[in-house]
């Protein structure tokens, strides 16, 4: 008699969720990396799914319905995302955690150094003469905008410079915010003469409000980005930014989540910080090689 039911011995696909609360160009880079390792690289043929929620209470409500489902997540964004997390996995459930605040949990972590990238350019353009430099900021509670922030402000102190709150600008990592945040530095009587964008998307937005006053890139005000994608390179001006090795990060913390899996015994947990690189282009004004 034939029996319909899959063998016990069959085991389906591991589940991969990826969990990240915003979406632009150099995290989809990651997340492409990300996946590439496990599936080509590795053999992995695991079922990949985005947690599509913009809260933390949609996550925690999405992750609930999935009880069961979960082999692994790599879980990123702000930090109200924790207890939601620790409420909706499953007991057990391996996970990877990427550019998120120290904490206790008993979890693999792998941070981009974003406070030293930010600090090397804010510097980078007070050796230029700068010394009116605002910022667009990322996401309000986003852990990359807060460690954005704080690299900022030490620039400025260690420059000698005061951060003045006209100059700080908030956004949410999107173009039409640079965009936004620009124009409401152009209203100022004594506006800025350098623009340090916490994202490179928030950078090209910059870049388009600048143009579209008549300004000039860097004569009249120098724009800088963080994350080296692929359009800093091609905008005009090319676009000076901090390179993160998107494609590297996305496989090492892919291998971080392999490791995991094929070891859940494993009761010694890594954090790891990853360098950034300061790219001179056109945008700030100095020689560029």
């Amino acid at each position: 008699e034939d029996d319909a039911s899959e063998p016990s011995s069959v085991k389906r696909p591991p589940r991969v969720f990826l969990s990240y609360a915003h979406d632009d160009a150099g995290f989809s880079d990651l997340v492409r990396r990300f996946y590439e390792f496990l599936r080509i690289d590795c053999g992995i043929d695991a079922v990949f799914d985005r947690v599509a929620a913009e809260t933390p209470q949609e996550w925690t409500g999405w992750m609930l319905r999935q009880r069961g489902e979960a082999d692994c997540s790599r879980c990123g964004g702000s930090p109200q995302y924790k207890a939601a997390r620790e409420t909706a996995l499953p007991a057990g459930v391996p996970v990877v955690l990427f550019n998120r605040p120290p904490s206790g949990t008993p979890h693999d972590s792998l941070n981009v150094d974003n406070y030293a990238g930010t600090y090397t350019v804010v510097r980078h353009f007070s050796a230029l003469g700068h010394r009116r430099i605002a910022i667009l900021t990322g996401a309000a509670g986003n852990f990359d905008a807060t460690e954005r922030l704080r690299g900022y402000h030490a620039a400025l102190r260690d420059a000698g410079l005061t951060a003045l709150s006209e100059l700080i600008i908030p956004g949410d990592f999107s173009e039409a915010a640079g965009e936004r945040g620009t124009r409401e530095l152009l209203k100022l009587r004594d506006r800025p003469t350098a623009i340090f964008a916490a994202n490179d998307g928030m950078a090209i937005g910059a870049l388009s409000a600048l143009r579209e006053a008549g300004l000039q890139v860097p004569e009249d005000i120098a724009v800088g980005g963080f994350d080296d994608i692929a359009m800093a390179r091609y905008v005009n001006p090319t676009l000076t930014t901090v390179h993160i090795d998107i494609s590297a990060l996305g496989e090492r913390a892919a291998a971080s989540l392999l490791s995991v899996l094929r070891h859940p015994e494993r009761r010694t947990f890594t954090r790891e910080t990853v360098a950034t690189t300061l790219v001179v282009r056109q945008s700030c004004g100095a020689r560029v090689a």
